[in-house]
């Protein structure tokens, strides 16, 4: 009988069904590097898990990327490759902007304030890691002084836009019993919406200082950046009692590289150039339920109903 204990499971997904042949040559290459003991559909001819004894994940990621990468390009499939023993996991700790949802919270804010242009290169330079996020965040912040705070639910109302898949990865998990957790460099008006519509059990991020019903262009508080998030993974499962091997993290951003790293597993989406090169385990083309398949979860255990899927596959 096959043994979870020090093993390893390869995970491929493709964004739609693919024929057989697809499959056939992807087994056929990793026969060159691990015996193959068992495998299994999670979603037919979409989704596949492999079970391998080979347990350097390291070596078998670089084996992938140097003779499988134009061909898993050319027919947009993603990979994962996790430990057995502990790729069932007790919490999730995730980016938001530009993760669960498809907006940067303030670019939307300095459209309205009139400076997009001078904050959405700023933010672009944070993101990859070019200027430091505090500092970045606190630049930027400024700019949207005088911008009235109406303005925050106008563009939650009217801009915010869930990624697809956002509300079958966190209606899964939740039903699974994972604890879930968002933490932003974006602000708390924002998450503490968010993380009620998507059923979160825990929010953290910027808080926007605001007088007389105007934005100062001052954050309150300790600003949220790589390190404080990474803290904020390891204080949640402290307090539940799991061990950091037992997290799942998900972010696209430099400010988001910590956490990702200090995660069991850690899952870039649609990732900025430093964090690819630095978080083995990426999505590239699939949505974000393609994280369930990393889990082991098959498509017939997703919770989401399909207008909801589909309504967030309309608002892209």
């Amino acid at each position: 009988m096959f043994s979870r204990d020090n093993k390893t499971v390869i995970v491929f997904v493709g964004l739609q069904p693919l024929p057989e042949s697809v499959w056939v040559h992807v087994l056929s290459s990793l026969a060159e590097i691990t015996a193959v003991h068992d495998r299994r559909w999670l979603s037919e001819f979409r989704a596949i898990e492999i079970y391998s004894v080979c347990t350097d994940k390291a070596r078998m990621h670089a084996y992938i990327a140097k003779t499988l990468p134009d061909f898993l390009q050319s027919h947009a499939i993603d990979y994962f490759i996790l430990d057995l023993a502990t790729r069932s996991k007790k919490i999730l700790v995730t980016d938001v902007d530009s993760t669960l949802i498809q907006n940067e919270c303030i670019d939307e804010l300095a459209r309205m304030a009139g400076v997009e242009k001078a904050v959405s290169e700023m933010t672009a330079s944070a993101m990859h890691g070019a200027i430091p996020f505090d500092e970045a965040l606190r630049k930027r912040v400024a700019l949207l002084r005088g911008l009235l705070a109406s303005a925050l639910e106008e563009v939650y109302a009217n801009a915010i836009r869930l990624t697809p898949g956002a509300r079958t990865l966190s209606a899964t998990l939740r039903e699974q019993g994972l604890h879930l957790v968002m933490v932003s460099g974006g602000f708390t008006y924002f998450t503490a919406r968010l993380s009620e519509e998507l059923g979160f059990h825990h929010h953290h991020a910027n808080t926007l200082e605001i007088r007389d019903g105007v934005l100062t262009g001052e954050v309150s508080g300790p600003i949220i950046d790589k390190e404080t998030k990474r803290r904020i993974l390891i204080q949640h499962c402290a307090t539940l009692r799991f061990d950091t091997s037992l997290a799942i993290a998900l972010g696209d951003g430099a400010n988001d590289l910590p956490m990702l790293i200090t995660a069991g597993d850690g899952i870039a989406y649609h990732a900025k150039p430093i964090v690819e090169q630095t978080v083995m385990n990426r999505i590239r083309y699939n949505d974000l339920t393609a994280v369930l398949f990393a889990l082991g979860l098959a498509d017939y255990q997703f919770s989401a109903i399909e207008e909801e899927i589909s309504a967030e596959l309309k608002k892209t």
